[in-house]
């Protein structure tokens, strides 16, 4: 949860770009992030209502709901993270595997 607050905060404070720039050249990056901490938060809140769950049962239904909603945010996240490594438009430089025209082997 804190790393990423601090992931979303680092992108928008260290960059020369305003928060509005960063978000128009990476809004997945921004999305994944974002979305990762607010699951954090929900796991992290709901894990004190399961603390005191053995109290008062009760409690296992706020829980469980901070459960959800986390891992709903964590599920969203993870479609934003498949859209930006696989849909979103990459650039020919920015490539893992750089194409070498001339070194194909010939069999």
């Amino acid at each position: 949860m804190f790393s990423q607050a601090l992931k979303v905060f680092r992108g928008f404070y260290y960059s020369d770009l305003s928060v509005k720039d960063t978000f128009k050249a990476d809004p997945s990056g921004v999305y994944v992030d974002f979305l990762a901490g607010i699951g954090g938060i929900g796991y992290f809140v709901g894990s004190f209502y399961f603390l005191q769950a053995s109290v008062n049962p009760q409690l296992g239904y706020p829980g469980a709901s901070f459960f959800t909603y986390g891992g709903l945010m964590f599920t969203i996240s993870g479609i934003f993270m498949q859209k930006r490594y696989f849909c979103d438009f990459k650039d020919q430089n920015t490539s893992l595997m750089p194409e070498d025209k001339h070194n194909h082997a010939t069999f």
